[in-house]
């Protein structure tokens, strides 16, 4: 049997490698022979990673530990392949490093390259081997991430812009045709006799300002909430007292014989957390309530306190949710099946949502058909201060 030696790289090749490592930031080379030895290997990221050539040199891929399996198939591989001729390049993660890896057929004095079919003869006479350039392409990485992300956001807002113009061409005719009829009604309105007509279309003016108002506010809460563009500033207030000022603010939103009743353990309850992300995330929910409860139904609000957390809940007796449609209650502007005739945006609760998320509360909904929709809101007592990006 036929003993191959192993020949290390000729003094010139070594100043030539060791020059490309020294003088090349974030790389690291390796000279493997054609049995798949390790002859040779340097740069500033072997030191970066702890490594030493005397643990390296001399052995087998097969028997690098410090490596993953998946970098030492490649780098088998990649020799394998290279030693018919062509030079490779790919990707290869190290813990939380990316490197980029060349490899290149290191020829004999004639210039060819080997016939892998007598490969072990050549290998007698010339030492093939194969060169593999490691270049630490981590931050380049993580620019590029942070750029695709970019674009992504980039094309959601604009997908964002283009289904709020959509919606707003729809929503904003409405209230719009509203607020031009009464005005014009109100103008022909000027005898004796017809000031109840009057203040009846003054009243449908000011609900659909309303309506409008809402509607910006929304869009523009979601584009600040979209952006980071909030800050919460918790305060000290009483729950139960807050629940019944919301209630009060909705008063005009109630339909004929439509009530609201609060049951809570007790008449105060104390919590610290940012009181308009309150208001945004209660006003929502209860208005929702009153608007998908037919008349004479009542909505009740429970509150519940358990430290560390407190919950509310919102149960109305309204239209309830299709069930298959649960999933996808929080996606911006969707509307269920069976509430396209209501008046709506689309754009509420995945509002809600996002505040409930930033003050690390959870939000439940249980629905039937038919038979009304419950939501429960449970927050944190003391709510964390949130700096705006």
């Amino acid at each position: 049997m036929k003993t191959i030696k192993h020949q290390p790289p000729t003094s010139e090749h070594t100043a030539s490698y060791q020059a490309i490592a020294h003088y090349f930031p974030n790389v690291m080379i390796a000279v493997v022979s054609a049995d798949h030895r390790i002859l040779f290997m340097e740069g500033d990221e072997m030191q970066k990673l702890g490594l030493k050539r005397e643990q390296i040199e001399g052995k087998t891929i097969g028997e690098l530990g410090y490596f993953s399996t998946q970098w030492k198939n490649q780098m088998l591989e990649y020799t394998r392949k290279t030693l018919a001729g062509d030079s490779f390049s790919y990707e290869i993660q190290h813990k939380s490093r990316v490197y980029r890896v060349n490899t290149v057929p290191l020829r004999d004095e004639s210039g060819s390259s080997p016939d892998p079919s007598t490969l072990k003869d050549d290998q007698q006479k010339n030492p093939f081997r194969v060169l593999f350039v490691y270049t630490n392409i981590t931050e380049q990485k993580r620019t590029e991430v942070e750029m695709l992300n970019a674009l992504k956001k980039e094309r959601e807002l604009g997908e964002l812009k283009s289904r709020f113009v959509s919606m707003a061409s729809h929503e904003f005719r409405t209230p719009l045709s509203t607020i031009l009829s009464s005005a014009n009604l109100i103008a022909r309105q000027n005898e004796p006799g017809q000031e109840e007509k009057r203040l009846k279309n003054v009243e449908r003016i000011r609900s659909s300002v309303r309506n409008l108002v809402d509607i910006l506010n929304e869009f523009l809460s979601l584009g600040r909430l979209e952006e980071g563009k909030v800050s919460a500033n918790p305060e000290v207030f009483d729950l139960v007292g807050f629940m019944n000022e919301i209630v009060q603010e909705l008063q005009h939103a109630h339909k004929p014989g439509q009530q609201v009743h609060i049951n809570s353990p007790q008449s105060a309850i104390e919590v610290q957390v940012d009181k308009q992300f309150a208001r945004n995330i209660f006003l929502n929910l209860l208005s929702n309530a009153l608007k998908y409860s037919p008349e004479g139904k009542p909505v009740d609000i429970v509150i519940d306190h358990h430290p560390p957390t407190f919950s509310v809940q919102i149960a109305d007796r309204g239209v309830g949710i299709p069930e298959d449609e649960h999933k996808h209650l929080f996606d911006l502007f969707f509307r269920a099946r069976n509430a396209t005739n209501i008046q709506g945006t689309g754009l509420g609760l995945p509002i809600v949502k996002k505040y409930i998320d930033l003050m690390q509360g959870d939000i439940a909904v249980e629905s039937q058909l038919e038979k009304g929709t419950t939501f429960t809101i449970t927050l944190p007592l003391a709510q964390a201060k949130i700096e705006a990006v």
